[in-house]
């Protein structure tokens, strides 16, 4: 269930990135093909190239950079948003939770918002 549920946000998120308003099959493909981590195609039971297993190494390798955050984040929801495996769906998911929150008056990212909006992405 984790592996299908990180599947599908990263779909979503893939499509939103594209500016797309409905996920098609170029979509999902490009997402099993191109940026799904290894580790994920092998808990699915599907085939693992050495280009997988790289993409992997390189998403380890950008796991600690600092991604753009407009808000004060408090460690612990940046903590949280920072085990994101995949660099494009952690910065979706950071760019739409602070645009909720920011629209549920806040400007801050407190674990509570963190925990109230972080399945809106």
């Amino acid at each position: 269930p984790f592996v299908l549920g990180m599947a599908k946000q990263t779909i979503e998120a893939r499509a939103r990135q594209r500016g797309d308003k409905m996920v098609t099959p170029e979509i999902i493909a490009e997402v099993f093909t191109n940026i799904m981590p290894a580790s994920a195609k092998e808990a699915m039971g599907m085939e693992v190239t050495e280009e997988d297993k790289q993409k992997d190494v390189d998403y380890e390798s950008q796991m600690d950079d600092e991604p753009e955050f407009e808000l004060f984040w408090h460690d612990d929801a940046k903590a949280k948003v920072m085990r994101i495996p995949i660099p494009f769906v952690r910065d979706m998911g950071i760019k739409r939770i602070e645009a909720e929150i920011k629209k549920d008056g806040h400007s801050e990212v407190t674990m509570a918002l963190f925990e109230k909006f972080r399945f809106t992405f």
